[in-house]
């Protein structure tokens, strides 16, 4: 993963006129079990999200297509252009939340977070009271009855969940609304860029809590949610783009 982070920004310094940098890149699953492992071709995908202005972001996806990096070991594609603070995306957004739809009514979300954010001493299931980091980050969005951080078996080293239940269906379709299409940043990691893809689900809070602990998504598949996929990163600033056929050749170690 590193050499490919570093194959990728080489890429973007040999074009220093188009002030590109690359967000973030991670791992996405592509296997019925959620791996990010073809074990067919002996493959793992990855996901590059970067950050610039709109023109040389489209500019560059012309010529990233099929791009080799690495030796040869990796073929990027650029696959999506878009400004993730534009009116259009945020009426596109909006449109996913209109009234008389299931997610209108939905004053639950679950947001899927890295267990590396989390404290030593994160329990199963942890309250966070008026006053706490998350707590106040969710009340950005609207009133907030209850949150709670779900942890895993994993530790630090697995995910975490935030579980919000909001006192209006509006908090939770704001939350979502403005979490879609972008990354999350934690600025307290001073060893690194530490960025997470914002994804997030409405629905009722506590079905979402139960499964949650059980290991299951957060919403099953029938269930009336809105899973927010295609994160870019930005919050609010400039345009953002994905290069979401990042396969590398060589098996993974």
């Amino acid at each position: 993963l590193l050499e490919a982070r570093r194959s990728l920004e080489a890429g973007l310094a040999s074009d220093p006129g188009a002030a590109v940098v690359l967000a973030t890149l991670h791992f996405v699953p592509v296997g019925p079990a959620g791996d990010s492992k073809d074990v067919h071709q002996q493959r793992r995908r990855l996901r590059a999200a970067f950050l610039g202005d709109a023109g040389p972001c489209r500019k560059l996806q012309e010529s990233w297509q099929r791009r080799s990096f690495c030796g040869g070991a990796i073929s990027a594609t650029w696959a999506l252009t878009f400004d993730s603070a534009s009116a259009e995306h945020s009426r596109r957004v909006a449109g996913l939340f209109a009234d008389g739809s299931a997610q209108s009514r939905c004053r639950g979300v679950a947001l899927s977070l890295p267990g590396r954010w989390m404290s030593k001493d994160l329990k199963l299931v942890q309250q966070q009271p008026q006053g706490t980091h998350w707590f106040d980050f969710a009340s950005i969005f609207g009133s907030v009855e209850t949150v709670e951080l779900i942890g895993s078996a994993e530790g630090r080293r697995g995910s975490a969940s935030l579980v919000v239940q909001f006192r209006e269906a509006a908090g939770a379709c704001a939350m979502c609304e403005a979490l879609a299409d972008r990354y999350l940043y934690n600025p307290s990691n001073k060893k690194q860029d530490d960025c997470h893809p914002a994804m997030c689900q409405s629905g009722d809070a506590g079905a979402m809590r139960e499964r949650i602990c059980q290991g299951l998504p957060p919403v099953a598949p029938a269930g009336a949610s809105t899973k927010l996929a295609r994160p870019a990163p930005g919050a609010g600033a400039g345009a953002s783009a994905e290069a979401d056929e990042v396969k590398t050749e060589a098996p993974p170690a």
